[in-house]
């Protein structure tokens, strides 16, 4: 997985998708904050919610020789 690049104050992403704080597997939000920090869109929240949260599944871990 790759870091975004942290953007200073007097520079910013032009769009959401470059933004660091963008979370696109998120259901109802598309950012980590519920507003935006670099004032790119007025609300985080989805109009439409995705069909589900794509989630890694759960990792399974033997106890048997702990």
């Amino acid at each position: 997985m790759q870091r975004r690049k942290k953007y200073s104050r007097y520079q910013y992403p032009k769009e959401c998708k470059r933004c660091e704080y963008f979370q696109p597997r998120w259901r109802y939000r598309f950012c980590y904050y519920t507003r935006c920090p670099y004032q790119i869109r007025d609300s985080t929240i989805r109009k439409t919610p995705l069909k589900k949260e794509n989630f890694p599944p759960k990792e399974v871990v033997s106890l048997k020789n702990v």
